[in-house]
């Protein structure tokens, strides 16, 4: 993974540090379908195709407290700065979206060495029903 972006004054790039993005952030300068703002705080490279954000989401029964349920997990990596907010929201029925301690509890926030870092998510309460939707939202500070 590449440690510098093209929003980073080019020479003062180091493994693990990332300044500030200055951007367009809905620009997807690789075209790989990914904005240069996600890029950004999803720790991906916003000028290689190859380079894709790091997103997982499974389902399974776990046992929280004393209730044994269905929950969801995201798993993702993102920059460890605070140059980027990543906020997990869930949904029933893609609307609305829903973010906060009643949606996703952090497990873990791994550092990995090199400015990101990868965070593991649980639904705070069980999913019932049919399904359930994640997704991350990335923005600026």
């Amino acid at each position: 993974m590449e440690s510098c972006y093209g929003s980073v004054v080019r020479g003062e790039c180091r493994a693990g540090l990332r300044g500030p993005f200055i951007g367009d952030w809905l620009a997807d300068t690789d075209g790989d379908g990914f904005t240069d703002g996600v890029e950004f705080a999803l720790g991906t490279s916003s000028s290689n195709p190859a380079s894709a954000p790091e997103i997982g989401i499974t389902a399974g029964i776990e046992t929280v407290g004393a209730t044994t349920a269905r929950f969801l997990r995201l798993t993702f990596r993102r920059i460890a700065s605070n140059h980027a907010i990543v906020t997990p929201e869930l949904s029933v029925t893609l609307s609305p979206w829903n973010n906060g301690a009643a949606s996703f509890t952090r497990l873990q926030s791994v550092n990995n060495g090199d400015g990101t870092a990868t965070e593991v998510w649980r639904t705070s309460a069980p999913v019932t029903g049919p399904g359930a939707f994640a997704r991350l939202r990335a923005t600026a500070p």
